[in-house]
């Protein structure tokens, strides 16, 4: 892994900082869209309290596939649900770190219960 200081501008702010990536990566480009053609720029994480190391809930059956696949989550249907959710292994911080990557930034934080849940939010491209 090299270190790159990556300059980005995020939610109206100037952000200047120094991250690790890798020279791989593959990120989705353009606004996420729905299935029905509609801007979707809001995204939502959450975990459970006592699963703060993994795994993290990223999104919903209509998220961006192209930003689903850029997290390596997998498709579920829990038994018994009519829905599905996307899933990865790794814990919120480092989700939310690769999302910082491509354009997001937590807009919110909050506590639900036993559950942990982030909003984030990217800019029209």
């Amino acid at each position: 892994m090299w270190a790159f200081p990556i300059s980005m501008q995020c939610c109206q702010q100037n952000v200047k900082l120094q991250t690790v990536a890798s020279p791989k990566i593959i990120q989705p480009q353009g606004p996420a869209v729905s299935s029905q053609g509609h801007r979707m720029p809001y995204i939502l994480i959450s975990t459970q309290t006592r699963l703060e190391t993994g795994p993290t809930n990223v999104g919903d059956e209509d998220s961006d596939p192209a930003v689903m696949n850029y997290l390596g989550a997998r498709k579920m249907t829990m038994l018994g649900n009519n829905f599905s959710e996307y899933h990865v292994d790794e814990p919120p911080r480092m989700v939310l770190n690769k999302l910082e990557q491509i354009g997001f930034c937590v807009l919110t934080m909050t506590g639900v219960g036993q559950t942990l849940v982030w909003c984030l939010h990217r800019d029209a491209e």
